[in-house]
């Protein structure tokens, strides 16, 4: 994988070429559904990935993150066109994801330099679990080995972060506790319950839900300001609404262990009212970030042994799986819901297979 590693760093090559390069010499066989689905949904991350960078890029002054944000626009354009290769190669249409018609960048700063670091670090823990996930559960083995490369990729863009994180002296460093002296076992059922205090991994879910909520929260708001369209702007608001919620019940239990919480990022959004982004791109990337949401709290349910915990998490899934659902109607309502590969309706093929024989039978 040396060679897209490569690419990746330096675009410009033909991606026929470089796709070539990590395919076996024997033909393998047809994509499985998991891998279709895998690379489908691939684009239409790497295509929000991409403009999101092109848009911050066109604002950006900071001379330290600057450099690694026009590596990073360079390096998704070229993994849209290894994508574009491979979808292509197998048959598959490429689907539309987001495109420069979706992006004004004449249009004012919406964001601070500063935030641009805190939602690329969310980010790139979102695809650095879905392409491990694409990895794991790709069989072929050239797909496997394509995937792979977006997982180092991830892996570095990562630590690029966390690296900038730490020479600007950006906040929100998860919290630190006493390292316990000894191994111990749970002894009461009580442990249970809602009285101990939080765990470590209990912790770790809470801080970080708390700032993706805070970081859902600054997001939404500046799209609030910015859509255009009343009905849409109803939901992105109704969706800010959520994560200040989230995010103040989250903090408060933090807080109530004197445990550090992580910051408001709502001092990162301007006052401009003209929109960067088409409405399409804002409620895509909102019913996005719900949908990664969902992934969070289950994940967190599946971690917190506690029972107010197990129902908190459970609550908030089944608000933001209702405010996903709804905002999937809207997408659906301006023909801007782009239908991932189906499996074939197969009752549908026998009625149409009846009904063409019934025409053969009169003719």
């Amino acid at each position: 994988m040396a060679e897209i590693h490569q690419e990746l760093q330096n675009p410009g090559s033909e991606p026929g070429v470089l796709l070539n390069s990590i395919q076996p010499e024997k033909q393998e066989a047809r994509l499985t559904a998991v891998e279709l689905g895998y690379l489908w949904n691939s684009y239409l991350s790497e295509s929000l990935s991409h403009h999101i960078y092109v848009y911050f890029l066109k604002h950006m002054e900071d001379p330290l993150i600057k450099p690694f944000l026009t590596r990073w626009v360079d390096a998704t354009r070229d993994s849209l066109q290894l994508l574009k290769s491979v979808l292509t190669k197998e048959g598959i249409p490429i689907p539309r994801g987001i495109t420069s018609e979706d992006i004004n960048l004449n249009a004012p700063r919406l964001f601070s330099d500063n935030f641009l670091i805190i939602m690329v670090k969310s980010m790139a823990k979102v695809a650095l679990q879905f392409f491990s996930l694409a990895y794991a559960e790709s069989s072929r083995r050239d797909i496997r080995e394509f995937f792979r490369d977006f997982v180092d990729r991830m892996v570095m863009l990562n630590q690029q972060v966390a690296d900038l994180k730490q020479t600007k002296g950006t906040p929100a460093s998860p919290p630190h506790i006493p390292v316990p002296n000894k191994v111990d076992f749970v002894k009461k059922k009580s442990f249970l319950g809602n009285n101990r205090p939080l765990s470590t991994p209990e912790i770790t879910r809470i801080f970080f839900n708390a700032q993706s909520n805070a970081l859902g929260k600054a997001l939404l708001m500046g799209y609030s300001q910015v859509v255009k369209s009343k009905e849409i702007k109803q939901f992105i608001i109704r969706g800010k609404n959520l994560s200040t919620k989230y995010y103040a019940d989250l903090s408060r239990l933090l807080l109530d262990e004197n445990i550090t919480v992580p910051p408001s990022y709502d001092g990162e959004v301007t006052d401009s009212t003209e929109s960067p982004f088409s409405d399409r791109f804002i409620l895509n990337h909102s019913i996005y970030m719900g949908s990664i949401g969902l992934q969070f709290y289950g994940l967190a349910l599946s971690m917190s042994p506690r029972h107010d915990l197990a129902a908190m998490y459970a609550k908030m899934m089944v608000e933001t799986g209702t405010y996903t659902s709804d905002g999937a109607k809207l997408m659906i309502k301006n023909e801007w819901l782009e239908q991932p590969p189906l499996a074939p309706d197969r009752d549908a093929l026998v009625r149409q297979g009846h009904k063409a024989q019934k025409v053969d039978h009169v003719n």
